[in-house]
């Protein structure tokens, strides 16, 4: 069994790419060597290109008392604010994992994988549940095999050690570089 002592990274890089691996878990569940698009941009690229096109069609249609703008500027306004809840949705998380961060105990058994947070939450994993570990830019991720189980997350910094680890205690586990 080997323990690995961690602190929890809370730059904006690190949990950003955290948000996108939960949001395309199912791609890389998939694909494993598939790149991650970077949602949290791009839901604020949409914001800042659709809203001005709302207020256009808003004024085209109030104006002219068009409904075919009328009923673009309502799709429009609905894919906004769908789009504004899902940014909302991930800067909570964002605040959240900022919040919880502080030291982290990752255990690597022959049977297992467990994480141990500074507030008392624990994750584990079977080896059998974990469909691979691949190393992100900013991040080492055990992906698991389904949706009903957890996502484990370190920060790139301990990513020698934890291969080091994997390779004594579970050696036929797939690491993606």
């Amino acid at each position: 069994m080997n323990t690995i002592k961690t602190t929890d990274n809370t730059s904006k890089e690190y949990l950003n790419e955290i948000i996108n691996i939960l949001i395309q878990i199912r791609k890389l569940q998939s694909k494993p060597h598939a790149q991650l698009k970077p949602i949290y941009q791009f839901c604020r690229i949409m914001m800042l290109i659709g809203t001005p096109f709302l207020i256009l069609f808003l004024t085209f249609g109030i104006k002219d008392r068009n409904t075919v703008f009328m009923m673009l500027s309502t799709i429009l306004a609905v894919c906004l604010l769908t789009i504004g809840s899902a940014l909302l949705s991930m800067r909570k998380l964002r605040n959240h994992m900022t919040i919880n961060a502080g030291e982290s105990i990752l255990i690597i058994d022959t049977d297992w994988v467990e994480s141990q947070s500074s507030n008392g939450q624990t994750t584990r994993l079977a080896w059998n549940q974990i469909a691979y570990i691949r190393v992100f830019e900013h991040s080492v991720c055990f992906i698991p095999r389904s949706l009903t189980g957890f996502l484990i997350n370190i920060d790139k910094s301990y990513a020698d050690e934890i291969i080091q680890a994997i390779q004594a205690e579970a050696p036929d586990t797939n690491v993606i570089r």
